[in-house]
């Protein structure tokens, strides 16, 4: 009870319906000859032997309540009155407007999850957050190593804010030397999974890169609520394909040793048995400067971009979902990862640790071209 009291928005009618019953009271009590003067002159001389006028007055009240409707017929006209006056000398109907502009703030506190209109453009600016822990009502932050095995890497995340924070106006995930869950190091890993996902558009993420021999810095859709299943294709066994049913799209992808390079991927469960389709693109200090990478997802083409200039793309060329599934939803993956069947071919470089992806925003806007 006293948290609702407490509320900025009940404050009003605390003091409405307060103010409506001092005043229905008071009209109870002298309105055979009511008049405001009558009444300051009775009340400076009541004020004067307090304890006589609580006698009386709770006295009269009774005699009141039993006796007749007079108490009604005050409380509804003051009432009337009061909010009266209320609303020409506080604006109107600005306290109904505050309050139902709390509604949705409320809701929003109980929901677990904030949702991201995908029909709009949205861009969310690291730089307007505040330093610390990342928004989990927008993301969600990894902790334990089940998907650094996958790639048999050698971290483990966690959601501490050492590994997962906004600081000085940039998401950062640094990995670091540190013995956790059995693993040798430490780093973070974040997705949009029940807040964000898309079938056709453009999204961007602006980055800059970790460097070092070692370093896997990504950022990558799955799909939201897989399609289809197993069972739906008789003729695909490969159980080491069988993740790529629903189809994988990497558009951030750097490994250390592949220096200023980041490579591409549309994955689908017939595309892995065909063997690496990469075209890398390039970039100019990845490491100490900024970058927009992004993708851009179509009913019949998906283009991979950096700083806005198109430089891979894969073309539908089958409706057989084995060849092209990204028909569906997909939600964002940004990770830092060390080591692994990829990144860890040539070793760790420790010198450079700790190692820090930073992102400044990330950006989406949904697709003009259906075609």
């Amino acid at each position: 009870m006293f948290h609702i009291i407490s509320e900025p928005g009940a404050q009003p009618y605390i003091v409405l319906v307060s103010g409506t019953v001092f005043v229905g009271l008071t009209y109870l009590l002298y309105s055979d000859n009511f008049s405001f003067s009558d009444y300051r002159k009775m009340f400076i001389r009541r004020t004067k032997k307090a304890g006589l006028a609580f006698n009386k007055f709770f006295k009269t009240l009774k005699r009141k309540l039993y006796k007749n409707r007079q108490f009604f017929y005050g409380a509804a006209f003051s009432a009337i009155v009061f909010t009266a006056f209320s609303f020409i000398s506080a604006g109107g109907l600005s306290h109904f407007t505050e309050t139902a502009s709390i509604a949705p703030v409320a809701s929003a506190s109980v929901a677990t999850k904030t949702t991201l209109d995908s029909s709009k453009a949205w861009k969310y600016d690291f730089s307007t957050q505040q330093n610390g822990a990342l928004d989990s009502k927008i993301f969600n932050i990894e902790n334990g190593p089940t998907k650094a095995n996958y790639n048999n890497e050698l971290e483990t995340f966690t959601n501490r804010t050492d590994n997962v924070r906004v600081q000085d106006g940039v998401l950062v995930l640094e990995a670091k030397p540190e013995n956790k869950d059995s693993k040798a190091y430490t780093s973070g890993r974040i997705d949009t999974h029940g807040s964000f996902s898309f079938t056709y558009g453009t999204l961007e993420i602006e980055a800059k890169l970790p460097k070092g021999n070692g370093t896997w810095p990504a950022a990558w859709l799955m799909p939201a609520s897989p399609r289809y299943q197993a069972a739906d294709f008789p003729s695909a066994i490969d159980q080491n394909r069988l993740y790529t049913l629903n189809g994988e799209l990497d558009f951030l992808e750097s490994v250390g040793y592949l220096h200023n390079q980041n490579i591409p991927a549309a994955h689908s469960y017939n595309s892995l048995a065909q063997g690496d389709q990469y075209t890398p693109g390039f970039t100019t200090n990845p490491y100490d400067e900024y970058h927009r990478y992004g993708i851009v997802k179509t009913p019949n083409l998906i283009e991979f971009t950096i700083d806005g200039k198109v430089y891979a793309s894969r073309v539908k060329t089958s409706d057989d979902p084995l060849s092209w599934p990204f028909n569906q939803p997909y939600y964002l993956i940004i990770n830092l990862s060390l080591g692994g069947k990829w990144a860890g071919k040539y070793g760790i470089d420790t010198s450079s640790a700790p190692w820090q992806y930073m992102i400044k925003s990330i950006s989406y806007s949904p697709s003009t071209n259906l075609k």
